[in-house]
């Protein structure tokens, strides 16, 4: 019969186990200088790559920027063409409105004057009103009554003019008048227009 195996009873398992006993393999010069060589052609290329992204954003900045000028002068000539076109759409209204407004009341803008004016004439012993003469009879009676309701202090000479328009007439007191000319008036506001406004040949040719 054979004997059982002794239990190791000297033995300390307390203590860690050993490491393995084998040691790192030595780095080969050649292939550090390889890795390092490589590690450098790497951090070369992405710089360079990133300077390259770098300089065409930059000129698309720079294109975006001059088509953004042009974008923004083109807009500002159009508001300009705009803005004359309506203000020229506006006087033709105007000469428009004013047209049939003579027509319906050929007195009508004559009245608004004197009354805009019957208030400082109060110190006035006479005042002349020059105007057309198919005018004279209707401003007698509107006029008048007006004066009458006002109690005007003053007297008013009527005095027809055949060379004024129907519309147009002369206000004169003794220390100053008043001359309404629609023809004047419209070639006026024209040359305003005219001068601060591109023409529209101007446009056209932009």
């Amino acid at each position: 019969m054979s004997a059982l195996p002794r239990f190791p009873f000297e033995a300390d398992f307390s203590a860690p186990p050993s490491p393995p006993d084998h040691a790192e393999a030595p780095v080969d010069e050649g292939t550090a200088r390889e890795a390092a060589g490589y590690a450098r052609g790497y951090d070369d290329g992405a710089a360079s790559a990133m300077a390259g992204i770098e300089a065409r954003l930059a000129e698309a900045i720079d294109r975006l920027g001059e088509n953004l000028e042009g974008v923004v002068a083109a807009a500002n000539e159009r508001i300009a063409a705009l803005e004359g076109e309506a203000t020229r759409l506006a006087l033709a209204l105007a000469r428009k409105f004013a047209a049939r407004a003579l027509l319906l009341d050929p007195l009508g803008g004559v009245e608004e004057a004197f009354i805009s004016l019957i208030g400082d004439l109060q110190g006035e012993r006479e005042v002349s009103l020059h105007l057309s003469p198919e005018l004279v009879a209707l401003a007698e009676t509107r006029l008048g009554d007006l004066c009458r309701a006002r109690l005007a202090p003053f007297r008013l000479r009527l005095m027809p003019d055949a060379a004024l328009a129907a519309g147009d007439a002369r206000i004169e007191w003794s220390l100053g008048g008043v001359v309404l000319d629609h023809a004047a008036t419209d070639a006026r506001f024209t040359g305003i227009v005219e001068r601060f406004l591109p023409s529209p040949t101007d446009e056209a040719a932009s």
